[in-house]
């Protein structure tokens, strides 16, 4: 060949070759071999970090994931050999005709310019390409939330109500996670990621702490929690309760978005980018719908990660005084400082509280946590104990299904500490607790599980706000009302109604014990009276809310 070849000339070749090498790969059905071994390899690491699985049984499956591994990836590589096989053909070709020399073109390829080029390149292209056939499709980001709802309120379901502005339908899906893009819910490399972030507490404490150095900044914008801990047995409305609150300005939480990596929220909130997922509905078949903008109870997998020594196979210890440790407590601290300053904005600074948790295993914890977070408010709605007991069975059952038949709903749920039912339930050791006749199955077991958790409830009583589901049925907005006035919260102009299922609270009490539910109806009646009432005090204006927090501030 006569002269130096053109760039243009090398650079067409170069990039006729690629895309050859990306058809000839699309046309060997190379995907579901690679979805394969994304398959093998997370099987395989969630068996080896699986603290329920027997050595027997680990190595068993880790055997069987290496193989299907070995047979997936010789698919997979011998497709992309072909497919490079057949991007030669450009080179040969512009060879053969005196266009360019090989050698050229492979120079142009393999420079970091052309690899940086044909990266970006790719990635805009995939980009215009999914705004433009993708656009029916709303992307969920890990932003902040909405402030308030739509107003309107949606037909109830049992136990719950749904989200407001949301149709319910029931279902029980799995759990949905860190999914990207619409793709099917708890796809293999979800599971992969998932693995990776909790496989061992040594890697989420490194991430912790590399996280609290790159979000110092961010820290230091919160000079002061101000938490708010919303706790009860689970199907009490904490949940419910949990969304009516996070719906203030100013009041964070943790969502969805946080997963897998829990323990490193600023990082992860620029690393994860703008996530697409659609709403799913929670695996409790109770209608209500979520998305990555969900405020959800992650802060257990913190107590898990720090006081690994409470949570026993089959039960979970109570923490008393003795359990308080300042460095771990700073940890949690740290943690809620960053969802603070990430989610409320400027808010933090200037509202009474910054952060609110619903983690129902903190009523096991009652009697540090006032201690541990001093400027804290403890919330704990109750529920009148017939149909408190006949939900909690009905969850229980209803997760015990799901365990059964699919495996990783259950390692999710047992990795974020959700230890309620199913197969991973673990009772918490309520005084009495022990003494309990029942089993699981049983309703009465679930009658006898709230008298002994509202009996040490009763026992901090002081320390607690209160509040029914009962009035927040009958009187949501005034009930809210009360509440916020109660929190010295800004809860003016909110809508609160669509939070709540409207309707009496019935259950059929004959299949308990009357002596145990007599008893659970005195306790229940005890509490109640000291819960927040509508009329008990002139509700508090918003610009006397503000007044009363910069006093304090």
């Amino acid at each position: 060949m006569n002269g130096a070849t053109p760039l243009w000339v090398n650079l067409s070749v170069s990039i006729s070759a690629l895309g050859v090498f990306w058809v000839g790969l699309s046309r060997t059905d190379w995907k579901p071999r690679v979805q394969r071994v994304i398959e093998s390899c997370s099987s395989g690491v969630s068996a080896i970090f699986d603290s329920d699985m027997s050595d027997e049984e680990k190595e068993r499956t880790v055997r069987s994931s290496g193989g299907a591994l070995l047979v997936s990836a010789f698919g997979s590589a011998w497709r992309v050999l072909a497919a490079l096989w057949s991007a030669a053909l450009p080179l040969v070709l512009a060879d053969y005709f005196g266009w360019a020399e090989t050698q050229h073109v492979f120079g142009v390829m393999l420079s970091i310019e052309f690899i940086l080029g044909t990266t970006l390149g790719s990635a805009l292209i995939y980009i215009a390409w999914k705004k433009l056939w993708l656009s029916r499709k709303t992307p969920q980001s890990c932003s902040k939330p909405v402030l308030a709802p739509i107003s309107n309120p949606v037909s109830p379901l049992p136990d719950i109500a749904p989200e407001p502005h949301l149709k319910p339908v029931r279902a029980t899906p799995p759990i949905p996670i860190h999914d990207t893009d619409p793709e099917p819910r708890n796809s293999s490399g979800d599971q992969l990621v998932h693995s990776i972030a909790f496989s061992a507490p040594w890697v989420m404490k490194s991430l912790a702490s590399l996280d609290d150095m790159a979000g110092s900044k961010l820290r230091a914008s919160v000079p002061e929690l101000r938490p708010i801990f919303i706790t009860s047995l689970a199907r009490a409305g904490t949940t419910a309760l949990l969304n009516a609150l996070h719906s203030i300005p100013g009041l964070a939480a943790h969502q969805y978005c946080d997963m897998p990596f829990v323990t490193t929220p600023y990082l992860w909130s620029k690393l994860g980018g703008r996530r697409r997922v659609s709403r799913q509905f929670r695996a409790h078949g109770d209608g209500l719908e979520i998305d990555l903008n969900s405020p959800e109870a992650f802060d257990e997998v913190l107590w898990k990660l720090y006081w690994p020594e409470k949570y026993e196979a089959s039960r979970i210890y109570m923490w008393t005084m003795v359990d308080i440790d300042s460095s771990k407590i700073k940890r949690l601290t740290e943690n809620y400082k960053k969802i603070a300053a990430l989610r409320s904005g400027d808010h933090a600074r200037c509202s009474r509280y910054n952060f609110v948790s619903k983690n129902n295993a903190n009523i096991a914890r009652l009697s540090v946590l006032a201690t541990a977070f001093p400027t804290a408010k403890i919330v704990i709605p109750i529920r009148r104990p017939g149909p408190h007991a006949e939900s909690l069975h009905r969850q229980h059952l209803n997760f015990s299904e799901q365990h059964a038949q699919d495996p990783f709903t259950k390692r999710y749920m047992r990795d974020i500490g959700h230890f309620e039912f199913g197969a991973l339930h673990r009772p918490i050791q309520f005084a009495g607790q022990s003494s309990n006749r029942y089993k699981p199955k049983e309703v009465n077991y679930w009658l006898n599980y709230w008298v002994a958790a509202f009996r040490e409830v009763a026992r901090y009583r002081d320390k607690c706000v209160f509040v029914t589901q009962d009035s927040l049925r009958a009187e949501p907005e005034r009930t809210m009302q009360a509440l916020t006035q109660t929190l010295k919260l800004d809860g003016s102009g909110r809508a609160f109604k669509a939070f709540f299922k409207a309707g009496p609270d019935t259950s059929d009490e004959s299949a308990f014990d009357p002596d145990l539910l007599a008893t659970a109806h005195k306790l229940y009646d005890a509490l109640a009276k000291r819960a927040v009432r509508p009329t008990q005090a002139r509700l508090l204006t918003g610009a006397e809310i503000r007044e009363a927090a910069e006093n304090i501030l």
